[in-house]
C-alpha cells in the first residue's frame, strides 16, 4: 500500500518585542493624520472618526492620505510621520 506524506505548512509562532509609540496626550489643537487603506468604505469610517475627534477632542486639522493599494505598505508613511504626531488608519469592506 502506498504511503501519503502530509506536510504541515504552518510555522511556529515567533515572539517579537516592540515598544509602543509615545502617546500624544491631549489631541486638542493637533493636526492628525488619516490613512485610508484603499478598501471600500475606509474613507467613510475615517470621516466619521475625524468628525468625532474634532468635536470631542478639539483636533485642529487633518492630513489625509490614501494608500495606493490595500495589499502593499503605504509609501506615504515617512512623509505623514513628519507632518503629524498622530495617525489614524482605517480598514474598509
Amino acid at each position: 500500500m502506498p504511503q501519503i506524506e502530509l506536510l504541515d505548512p504552518t510555522g511556529q509562532p515567533r515572539a517579537t518585542q516592540a515598544a509602543l509609540a509615545p502617546r500624544a496626550g491631549s489631541l486638542r489643537g493637533l493636526r492628525v493624520g488619516l490613512l485610508d487603506n484603499g478598501k471600500a468604505n475606509a474613507d467613510v469610517v475615517l470621516q466619521r472618526v475625524a468628525a468625532h475627534l474634532r468635536r470631542a477632542h478639539g483636533v485642529a486639522a487633518f492630513v489625509e492620505r490614501r494608500k495606493e493599494t490595500s495589499t502593499r505598505g503605504a509609501t506615504c508613511l515617512p512623509e505623514l510621520a513628519r507632518a503629524v504626531p498622530v495617525v489614524v488608519t482605517a480598514l474598509g469592506d
